[in-house]
């Protein structure tokens, strides 16, 4: 949450003609609805280690992603560049690769 803030943050004073910004962060339906909820009930009021949140349109929303298209597309995003930025390991030889040096094979377009 301090990292999106953040970022929205930076898109106020890098691109001043667009005005005050304001974030929504959409969930996944979860069993930790009600912890993420007060924690960022917490981070608006009081803060955290980095500071207020002061940036969100709204407190977070939860949905189903098995009936939001646009949540599963950002699923599907997210899982790719964690893949992408993630060591992982060979399946031939289970070595494990990081990003800087895994094979071309790997990566897509090679």
């Amino acid at each position: 949450a301090g990292h999106f803030d953040r970022y929205l943050e930076n898109l106020e004073i890098e691109k001043p003609q667009y005005g005050k910004q304001r974030g929504l962060m959409i969930f996944d339906q979860s069993k930790h609805e009600k912890t993420v909820q007060a924690l960022m009930a917490q981070y608006r009021t009081t803060g955290a280690s980095f500071g207020r949140i002061k940036r969100l349109a709204e407190v977070p929303l939860f949905t189903d992603s098995k009936i939001t298209r646009m949540l599963q597309l950002a699923d599907f995003v997210a899982y790719a560049i964690f893949r992408y930025y993630e060591p992982r390991r060979s399946p031939k030889t289970g070595h494990t690769w990081s990003p800087q040096n895994r094979p071309k094979e790997w990566v897509a377009g090679h």
